[in-house]
This record gives structure tokens, sequence and C-alpha cells, in this order.
């Protein structure tokens, strides 16, 4: 139905009804909450404006409301608002006393965009139309402007975020920080090995590297300037094999990129020590006790520094190998850290955790704490087994150590004894998983080590390396495959079942002890404490005839007491010799093939391009099933550089055995 506002509509039938708006576009009146606005950081987020009006409610035809009618709020730096000048929205139409509530970033917003300049103050008109609709602006009703004062927050275009490879600004994981806007950014990060970014800027640019580049470590370029510039060009970049607290430092406008690993930090002056970096948090924690006022210390750290000229160690056991040797030094006042030489001072003798947080790039800063109640317990702890020495990882608690150490040990002997650095002599007794006093280790088995000293007591968990599954209920004869430890309790691997869609099957580690499902026998779990003999699989309760047969993927968590199987129905091998795809259907996939006459083993056969970095094998055609060549081939989910091919130009087949989950490179002839 077509409104004219104003004028009746009358049909060309006498016997039809008669059409009419009742009730017109009505101005109102406008009243701002106040009439001049200073607008800060802090107040973006917060409620600036309010304006009030009044509102006749929708548009009401022939006796009957309709959906026509709408409040629109204008704004404009010129009080004759024009369209090219004018910004419009739509406000909330409740018949009666309505507020349109503006936040500081609305209003800078429509204050930048209107012309204001950023730190500037200028004058905005406002006024309140009543309009057919948000686009029919036909006899309109408009309010009488007001005016109101604006200085505008100017938005700092200081900060980076690192996502994870491939990842949008979304999922940033970490910022870094340029204070001179200058495109240069700094700050500290827990780095993990390996770890692989992409960089965003507060312009929504992507930062990395690609193919179309080489990968070169260290050098990036945004995706806009990249020779590809579709939204599916890969662009990241990666650390090096280092672990723990990294300066890093990236310039945009050179398209560098550098790390600074801090291997340690310690300080000296009046009195000497050493801090502890807690990962977590990005904070270094020590304990300081002296025994005069006006104490000062030094903060310095030995470094290493990786850049573009530098390059990258080609693996995990070189990790020293390549980076430029240098220190680092840290001062403080009024809690707040930066960079550089200097002096912290401790004003009261006593003793005081000291916390050193890194975490903000915008600003580092320390606190003091007294510990004069508090109960100090040793730095460190190392486990001693025979020749073999293994510095436990101290529990962080509030920056302290809590007494608690765990790490693993290889039994070279069949004592243990403890050193602490603190020179102290604790007692500690030896206890086996069930407390039970142990009086001997068993030569040459893993142990998982808890110390605690509060307790007093050395927990000697015997852990496994290897689990290996057997065919059958409680039977060892027939080998199913082997899964080996990632290090932390989890065991992953692949399994290719070949007659059988639901079976039985039996677990026992390399010590001898076997696992089966809890006394529940509920099915995913697993578990050496009063098991049963086996588990189970049944991946075809309906008892398909026609069922096709796929390997699994089977992931054991002795630390939760779970297990996952997922069927592998296909299986690609991926790297930089063609470009990272896995897609179905991507001419550029390369898929492996199972061995017709032995269906425990699956082939592909690759050919290396340029400087290798390890292939990934990936199943399911998802990132998410990631698997990586490890030590000696072992096939494992954690990633890593330890076994792959570096040769250019080379053909290889890359054969994948289910059976023992590994993984090898044979080089064409």
């Amino acid at each position: 139905m077509l409104f004219c506002m104003g004028l009746t509509l009358v049909s060309c039938d006498d016997d039809k009804d008669i059409f009419q708006i009742s009730e017109n576009l009505a101005p109102t009146t406008i009243t701002p909450s106040t009439s001049t606005i200073t607008i800060t950081e802090d107040d973006l987020r917060n409620p600036m404006l309010s304006l009030s009006y009044e509102s006749v409610g929708p548009l009401v035809v022939n006796g009957e409301e309709t959906n026509a009618g709408v409040y629109i709020l204008q704004s404009s730096l010129d009080k004759n608002f024009p369209n090219e000048k004018t910004s419009n929205t739509v406000m909330p139409d409740t018949k009666g006393a309505n507020t349109h509530t503006l936040t500081g970033m609305q209003l800078n917003i429509l204050a930048l965009n209107g012309g204001i300049e950023g730190g500037e103050t200028g004058t905005m008109y406002f006024r309140i139309v009543h309009a057919i609709s948000s686009t029919n602006f036909l006899n309109a009703a408009y309010s009488d402007p007001i005016t109101v004062t604006i200085t505008t927050y100017k938005i700092k275009f200081v900060w980076f975020m690192l996502a994870g490879a491939e990842k949008t600004v979304d999922n940033a994981v970490d910022s870094l920080y340029s204070a001179n806007e200058d495109g240069v950014y700094t700050g500290f990060i827990s780095a993990n090995a390996w770890l692989n970014w992409t960089g965003w800027d507060m312009f929504e640019n992507a930062w990395g590297t690609c193919k179309d580049e080489n990968w070169q470590f260290c050098k990036i370029i945004s995706r806009k300037t990249a020779s590809t510039e579709s939204e599916d060009t890969q662009l990241h970049q990666w650390m090096t094999a280092n672990e723990g607290c990294c300066f890093v430092t990236v310039d945009t406008k050179a398209g560098e990129v550098e790390y600074k690993y801090v291997k340690d930090l310690s300080f000296s002056g009046d009195v000497e020590g050493t801090f502890l970096f807690d990962d977590k948090k990005c904070q270094y924690t020590t304990v300081i006790t002296t025994t005069a006022d006006n104490r000062n210390i030094n903060i310095s750290g030995n470094t290493l520094t990786y850049n573009s000229q530098t390059g990258q160690e080609s693996a995990a056991e070189k990790k020293d190998e390549k980076g430029i040797p240098g220190t680092i030094s840290l001062t403080g006042a009024n809690s707040i850290i930066t960079i550089g030489e200097g002096e912290i001072n401790i004003p009261k003798a006593g003793s005081y955790k000291l916390v050193i947080d890194l975490d903000n790039s915008s600003k580092y800063t320390y606190k003091l704490e007294d510990l004069s109640n508090a109960v100090i317990y040793p730095e460190k702890v190392t486990a001693v087994v025979g020749e073999t020495e293994v510095e436990l990882k101290p529990e962080i608690e509030f920056g302290l150590t809590s007494g608690v150490y765990t790490g693993k040990i290889v039994a070279t002997s069949k004592t243990a004894s403890f050193v602490y650095s603190d020179g102290k002599d604790y007692e500690i007794s030896i206890v086996d998983a069930d407390g039970n006093d142990l009086s001997e280790l068993k030569l040459n088995a893993s142990y998982n080590i808890k110390v605690d000293i509060k307790d007093k007591k050395a927990i000697f968990e015997i852990r496994p390396t290897s689990l290996s599954t057997y065919e059958g209920e409680g039977t060892y004869d027939v080998l199913l495959a082997v899964y080996n430890d990632n290090g932390d309790g989890i065991f992953n691997g692949l399994y290719c079942r070949a007659n059988a869609t639901d079976f039985n099957f039996s677990v026992k580690d390399e010590n001898g002890v076997v696992y089966g499902t809890n006394q529940n026998w509920s099915q995913y779990t697993i578990t050496h404490k009063n098991p049963t003999n086996h588990l189970w699989v049944d991946l075809d309760p309906d008892n398909d005839p026609n069922i096709v047969l796929h390997p699994m993927y089977i992931s054991f968590d002795l630390n939760e007491e779970t297990w996952t199987a997922t069927e592998v129905t296909n299986m690609q091998i991926t790297g930089q010799f063609n470009s990272w795809k896995i897609e179905e259907n991507n001419e550029k996939t390369v898929e492996f093939v199972k061995n017709n006459e032995n269906p425990y083993i699956w082939t592909a056969t690759i050919t290396t391009a340029e400087e290798q970095y390890n292939p990934q094998i990936v199943f399911n055609h998802s990132w998410d099933n990631k698997l990586y060549s490890g030590a000696n081939g072992i096939l494992t989910p954690k990633e890593c550089k330890d076994s792959y091919p570096s040769k250019e130009g080379a053909t290889y087949t890359v054969t994948v055995n289910f059976i023992n989950n590994t993984v090898k490179y044979t080089e064409a002839k």
C-alpha cells in the first residue's frame, strides 16, 4: 500500500473503504544529557550521551496501527545535515518517552567519521527524523537540532596481535606493543618450541611469510602485499626450538622479525640470586632477603638472538647453534619495569617475594611482597639415581615454589637421593604410587617422580613408555600395534583392523602391567588399578553386512584413564612440496595407498622441492588429525623435527607401518 503523508487516499469505487493516515509524521523535541563531552580511553565502553525524545508510536491508517514509521538519529558537523556528511542511526520507538544512549566508542566513531581529528575538539549537530522508513524520508518531520561539543579520543594503532598460524585475530594468544606507533612492535611472550603464528595489526592486515616468498625465516609481509592476494594464501611465521621467555620485535616497515630468548635471569648487587619463570603468566619470581634497609639489586640475563641473518636450527637438539649470545638488563622504579641498566631498591630489611610481570607489552611491572611469615621452600630440587641427575620442575603458587616438585627419570640404580638448592637436608621417604615404602627401584624402568617436602614424601610411580595391544581377552600372543608415550602420559597410534567390526583386545605395557576398563565396564575407560582383562570396540552395532572396514587412530590417556578410537578413512602427507594441501579432490593433495597384500602398510610418494621442514601426515583430510615423524621414525601428534627428508629434488617412498606406528622415508634410486 502506498502512503502519501497528509493526504487522503480514496478508491475509485464508491463502495470501497476510504483509507487515510489518521496521525501524520510528527516532529519531536530532543533533549541531551550534556552539551560538553571529553572522551578518554577509559570512557570508550561507558555511556557518555543520553538523548531523550517523545514518540507518537507507529503510524495509524484507518484507525489501525501499521508497521510504518521510524525515528532516526542524524549526526553531522554541518548544521544543514547534507546527505554525504550525515550519519543515520535507527532509534528505539516505543510510544511515549524514549531514551537513546551512546557509548564513548559510538560517539568517538561518529565524530571521527564526521571529520573531527583524533584528540581534537569540535561541535556536532544532532536531530531526530520521524520518517516512513529508514530509506523513505518523504514528508519526514525533523526536530530542532541540538549541539554537543565533543573532544575525541585519538585511537592509537599500537597493538600487534599474535594468533595461531592461519588463525584470525579473534584467536589471538598474545600481543606486542608499539609505543611510538611507528610499525615496530615489541613484547615478551612465553614461547613454545617451533611456535607458528600469524600476526594482525589494528588495520586488520595479516602478517607472515608464505610459499611465494620462499617461507623466509624472520621475514614478514602483509597479505595485501603478498604476490598471491587470495584470502586462502597461507601466511605465518615461526619461532625456533627454544622455549621459555622471549623478547619479540616485529618491524612491519622493514618486514623483519627478531627473537631474543632469555636463557636465564638473575640479580646481583647488595644481594644475589636467580629468578624462576612462570610460562603460564609470563612472570619472573624470586625471593630476596636483606639484612639492612635501602638495598639495591641489578637484574640481568643471558640471551640468544635470532633474525633473518642468523637463520634457524635444523633440529631441536641444536637449539643453541645459531643464536647470537648476548645479555638483557631490567630496571625498575615506582612499580614500573623498563629494559635497560639500573637498579631496583628494597627499602626495608626483610624477606620479600619479587614478581616481575612481563605479560602486558604496553607496561611491564614489578611487585614486592613481604614474606615475614611465609614458608620458603628451595627453588630447585634435583633427583639423583646412580649417575643420572634430573632437575625436577617446581610447582608454583603465587609466584613461589609450593614445596612440590615433579619430573621423570630412568632408574640406572636401585637407590635414589635428592639435592636441594637451599643446602638443607630434608627428611624425605621414598614410596610407590600406593604409598608403600619403596626399598629399591627397578633397574632401567621409567618413573614419574613427585617430591612433596610438606608431606616429607617422594612418590616414584613406574611409568610405561609404550603400550602394546594384543588380539583377544587377556591373551598376549598376537600383537596388533604398539603405541608410544608422547612424554605426557598419552599414547597415540594407528591400528588397522582387517576382518572385524567388533572385537576385544588386551593391553600391556613394557613393564608387564595389564590395562583394561574399570570395574564398571565403562567402554572407553582404561586403568591398571583393578582392571578388567581387556578393552573392546564395536563400530557396527547394527551388524551391517556391507560395512567397509577402516583403520583406526587410537589415543590412550593414562592421566584421565580414558581412550578414544577414530576411524581413518583416508590419509595424506603434506609439506612444502605440495603447498601444504590436504583437501579432498585437490590435485596437489598426496594420498596414501593401502598395500593390497599387507593392509598394515600404507605408502605414498613425494618429491621434495626446497629446504624441507617436517612433513605432516594427516588423516580424514583434517588439520585436527596431524601426525609427525619423531625420533626413530615414531609417529607422534607432537610437533617435532627429528626425522624427515632434507634433500632437495629427491623422490621418496613414504611408508607408514600400522603395527609399530612408524613412518619411513626411502629415497628412490
